[in-house]
């Protein structure tokens, strides 16, 4: 009996530690690191096709999409900014595809955290493998990552009929 109310008063000081340090790591914002290439995949079942004497098995076919989010970087295109672009490229065109980016910044005064910087890039099509959105805002030096995510409408047939990836880029020290 006394170890088992040893044991008790062990794990409630255990469980004590432990929501202390969940509060103390809460405290401090942590940049999450960029992710690798979230992937999209679905498949559509093997068929048969031709007359019941010249019956052939179409093998099955997979739908791969990946999610790429660049690095931020300053923009080559409009002096002054900065952006992102996210793309997401399939190996088959895609029923539907839609895409945001948005691009954010690392503050530190005094405590580090991130928050979104300038407006969040949009696009969808329909029909077709690629897509990207891109998002821009006027350049102060410092660091900078993006965020993206999309939806992916397999073509009919494919199991599961749709999905979602979502995705951060590293973190880049710009300087304007």
């Amino acid at each position: 009996m006394r170890l088992l109310k040893s044991l008790g008063a062990a794990v409630a000081a255990a469980l004590v530690l432990l929501a202390a340090s969940a509060t103390a790591q809460a405290a401090a914002p942590v940049p999450i690191p960029a992710t690798p290439h979230p992937v999209f995949s679905a498949t559509r079942p093997a068929t048969q096709s031709g007359s019941t004497s010249t019956k052939a098995v179409v093998p099955n076919t997979v739908i791969t999409c990946t999610l790429n989010v660049q690095n931020t970087h300053n923009s080559s295109h409009v002096g002054g900014t900065i952006n992102v672009v996210a793309t997401i490229s399939c190996n088959v065109p895609a029923a539907s595809l839609s895409i945001s980016v948005t691009l954010y910044k690392s503050f530190c005064d005094p405590t580090c955290q991130q928050a979104p910087y300038g407006a969040t890039g949009t696009n969808s099509n329909t029909g077709k493998a690629s897509i990207q959105a891109n998002s821009a805002a006027a350049c102060t030096s410092g660091d900078y990552f993006g965020v993206a995510s999309g939806r992916i409408v397999a073509p009919p047939g494919y199991t599961p009929p749709s999905g979602s990836v979502s995705g951060q880029g590293a973190t880049v020290s710009i300087t304007c």
